[in-house]
């Protein structure tokens, strides 16, 4: 698994408030725990999923300073950034060929509509949280996004 799942799936289990996620595919099966909450160091197993016996091949500790540092390079003082509520697939019009609900430049209040998130085949409604501009979409169309992610900067 890549650092970049990896650091997602941490973020997932420090946001949500969740003591330990354990996710398992036919390749691999990782486990993130919070061993200490004061600390907000995480622990990850990762081990290959092909024996029944877990041979857990990898222990690492991960702190939060490292994700907190990728948050903080992009945005300062002034942005503001809005992020998914859930997990689902991203969208940034309300069917495909419409025009999207969100672009960079455009002014948009607290509740106004930028994106959908389509989970379990109901499409949500993503407001921003902000008044302002939007300076970046941080999302492509169509793009798988993990509860917390940052979707929109806005200043």
């Amino acid at each position: 698994m890549d650092t970049v799942k990896l650091k997602k799936l941490i973020e997932i289990v420090r946001n949500s408030g969740i003591s330990e996620l354990e996710i398992s595919d036919s390749q691999e099966k990782i486990r993130i725990a919070n061993t200490n909450s004061t600390n907000q160091n995480y622990q990850v197993n990762q081990s290959p999923k092909q024996n029944a016996v877990d041979f857990t091949n990898q222990n690492q500790t991960i702190n939060d300073s490292s994700i907190e540092a990728t948050a903080n390079n992009k945005k300062n003082d002034k942005q503001k950034i809005i992020k998914s509520p859930m997990v689902g697939t991203f969208y940034r019009a309300t069917a495909p060929g419409a025009e999207p609900l969100a672009e960079v430049g455009q002014k948009v209040k607290k509740g106004d509509v930028v994106c959908i998130i389509e989970a379990m085949k109901l499409m949500n409604e993503i407001v921003s949280d902000f008044e302002g501009v939007i300076k970046e979409i941080l999302i492509n169309n169509d793009q798988p996004v993990e509860y917390g992610e940052s979707l929109f900067v806005v200043e």
